[in-house]
């Protein structure tokens, strides 16, 4: 006679004179497919979250270079030109004040924001903030250039990858080192 019922992992087993019920677990093939599908759930969260932080880092570049922008704006309108040179954020003399080159305009034109105390400092990509390709989307960090009567700052956007850039002029006056970027500010 049997005790067990319809949904209950319980069986008696054994002769009749002596009974002992035995308890089965969960069989190989139930628990593999709860593996699967935390794992495919986890995966789904986990593209989720890198399209977000992917998203947030280049609402962050545009928000910076309107930032640049305003702040180049500003020493303009009081020293009636723009500060001159040519950099990108890559350079540890743009983004560490403890590099010897940090206040060397040369190296860091924007250096001169800090100085006249439009800015406190100049941001760099929230990204690699390095290269890490070639053409379009190859570089990820800021650039600036000025002959100091116009001014280009540029940025890739991540999400576009190398896709949707635009060039935006000559970096130092040469047709030869022309470059895009799919989000810049210029005058």
């Amino acid at each position: 006679m049997s005790t067990s019922s319809p949904l209950s992992r319980c069986s008696d087993a054994g002769p009749a004179p002596r009974t002992r019920s035995v308890c089965s677990g969960f069989t190989l093939i139930e628990l593999l497919v709860v593996v699967a599908i935390i794992g495919i759930l986890a995966s789904i969260v986990l593209t989720s979250v890198q399209t977000s932080r992917v998203k947030s880092r280049d609402a962050q570049r545009m928000k910076d270079i309107e930032m640049i922008q305003g702040g180049v704006e500003m020493y303009y309108r009081d020293t009636g030109h723009y500060p001159v040179g040519g950099a990108g954020s890559n350079n540890t003399c743009w983004t560490n004040p403890a590099d010897p080159n940090y206040t060397n305009t040369a190296c860091n034109p924007l250096y001169s924001l800090i100085s006249a105390r439009y800015m406190t400092t100049v941001p760099h990509d929230p990204g690699k903030n390095a290269y890490v390709g070639t053409g379009c989307g190859g570089a990820q960090f800021y650039a600036y250039w000025s002959d100091g009567t116009s001014y280009l700052i540029g940025a890739v956007q991540e999400a576009k990858g190398s896709s949707g850039c635009t060039q935006v002029g000559n970096w130092i006056g040469s047709a030869d080192n022309t470059y895009t970027y799919q989000y810049y500010a210029r005058n």
